[in-house]
């Protein structure tokens, strides 16, 4: 029987949840990974990500996260106007 909550389970999965690479990462927002690379260099707004050594990787929630955060500015901003 599992005695954890559901927000203990939650982070259990986030912990375990692979990172994301540059291929990974593209198809989920679905752009190519060129267009990654460029948002990267040109510090464009976008998830945080890590660097190891000369890879980028991301982890998936932090992605969730931020795309759910830009969803609500936007609806706010919608509203407003």
């Amino acid at each position: 029987m599992n005695n954890l909550s559901p927000e203990e389970l939650q982070e259990i999965r986030e912990k375990f949840e692979p990172l994301w690479g540059m291929k990974e990462y593209s198809q989920f927002v679905g752009i190519k990974p060129s267009t990654v690379f460029s948002q990267i260099c040109r510090g464009v707004d976008m998830p945080p990500f890590i660097k190891i050594g000369s890879i980028t990787k991301w982890r998936p929630e932090a992605v969730r996260e931020w795309i759910r955060k830009k969803e609500e500015e936007r609806r706010k901003k919608n509203f407003e106007e």
